[in-house]
Parts: C-alpha cells; structure tokens; sequence
C-alpha cells in the first residue's frame, strides 16, 4: 500500500508539471530544506555502514577502508568507487584462478602413474623449458 501511494504522489507531481512542484518547494520552511540537505548528506556515510555491518570480515576490511578513503578523501563518485572496486575483483579472480590451475596441476602430477612420471623424466631439458614456457 506504501508504495501505491508513494506512486501516486510521483505520478501526480510528474502530471502537474515542473511549475507546480517548484512553487510547492518554494512554500517548504526553510529549517525543514536544511534537515532534508543534512539528511541528504549523511546518505552516503549511513551507506557505507550498513555495508559494513552485512559485509565485515577480516579478510574484506582493506577494501572497505580503501572504499572508504576513495570516497571521502578524494571525492570520487560512488560508480568510480564501484568501479575501481570491479577492476580488484577481476584482478584477484585471475590471480585466485592461477594459483588453482597451479594446484590442480600439482594434483595431477601426483596422482600420475609411476610409469608415466619416468617417461616425463627423459624429455630433454630443452622439451621441458619449452613446454613450460607455453603453459
């Protein structure tokens, strides 16, 4: 039911046009305008604490501060936060996901039969460099 209503208050403000709702905030009190800009302020900060109360971890704190420190030390916007957030991500999935092949790889060696570990054993050093360097 809220939203209905909250709807309608948008859909008629949109009907009305820009002239009547400019004349409508013009009658708003001026004390009234500066809690709402002091509100509007806090927005970002209250944000950033309900992220860290659902997100809080250890392992996640620098990237919290290192959010945070973006944001309010250097004036970025939230999407150049979000972004450079989504630049980290990706760098540490492929960064994750080599240290996985790698350990997959470690995996496969051991559990090779002996037989198979002898005939890796008598390649050539020079077939073995070249086969690491294009794997």
């Amino acid at each position: 039911m809220n939203y209905f209503i909250f709807s309608l208050v948008t859909f008629f403000a949109v009907l009305a046009g820009a002239r009547p709702v400019q004349q409508l905030v013009a009658k708003i009190p001026a004390n009234l305008m500066a809690g709402l800009a002091a509100t509007g302020g806090l927005l970002p900060a209250v944000g950033f604490a309900i992220l860290m109360r659902m997100l809080w971890s250890k392992q996640l704190s620098p990237y919290y501060f290192l959010g945070f420190i973006l944001a309010a030390y250097m004036n970025l916007p939230s999407v150049a936060v979000a972004a450079v957030g989504i630049i980290i991500v990706v760098i540490q999935w492929i960064r994750d996901k080599q240290i996985m092949d790698i350990e997959n790889k470690q995996k496969e060696m051991v559990a090779m039969p002996h037989n198979e570990n002898q005939t890796k054993s008598t390649e050539t050093a020079a077939e073995q460099e070249e086969e690491d360097f294009f794997s």
